[in-house]
């Protein structure tokens, strides 16, 4: 019998190098935090002039500036509520930890939320967008690549947006196996 080599498996931060997504879509950027010695990714449906429709979107978890070294992605943003724009899928990778922008202002038909989430956002503003220029999208189904008792983990926090109501409403996640829900908040418009 013949032995295949097999790759070895490392860690960064506790993120296995068979799960590293280190390709960088042309509409995502990469900034350092030097506090948390981590890199923050934020996603554009339009960006320099150029609009995204119809695409999909895989957010990477290592990244490597050329200055700072390899370091994992914790944080993601994204940045759409004042452009045009859609995804067909966005996808964020296994490691990221803090989903910070307001869920609801990503244009997209399915999300891909990974199972390492710590903190998200609580507030929602989809209501808000000008359907027609995000693709017309009614829906977001939204996946969540855990448990529904590791989703039911998930700590939310406010960040800087503030809240038109004080009553929160519940949006579906498909675990695998299972539905969870996660209490959100109206996003008070315009900030």
């Amino acid at each position: 019998p013949t032995v295949e080599p097999s790759e070895e498996i490392y860690y960064l931060d506790g993120l296995a190098s068979n799960l590293f997504v280190t390709e960088v879509p042309e509409n995502v950027r990469i900034r350092y935090s030097e506090i948390n010695d981590y890199y923050s990714v934020t996603s554009y449906t339009e960006i320099d002039g150029t609009v995204y429709e119809n695409i999909d979107c895989v957010i990477p978890n290592v990244y490597d500036d050329g200055v700072h070294g390899l370091k994992r992605v914790k944080k993601f943003y994204h940045s759409g509520l004042n452009y045009k724009g859609y995804y067909n899928t966005l996808t964020i990778s296994e490691g990221i930890e803090i989903i910070y922008d307001e869920v609801g202002e990503i244009a997209a038909k399915e999300i891909y939320f990974p199972s390492t989430i710590k903190r998200m956002n609580y507030c929602w503003s989809f209501e808000y967008f000008d359907k027609e220029e995000h693709g017309n999208i009614e829906m977001i189904t939204r996946y969540y690549n855990g448990t529904v008792e590791q989703f039911n983990t998930i700590e939310g926090f406010r960040g800087t947006t503030s809240m038109i109501s004080d009553t929160p409403f519940k949006v579906e996640f498909i675990c695998l196996d299972g539905i969870g829900y996660f209490e959100f908040y109206e996003a008070a418009w315009p900030y």
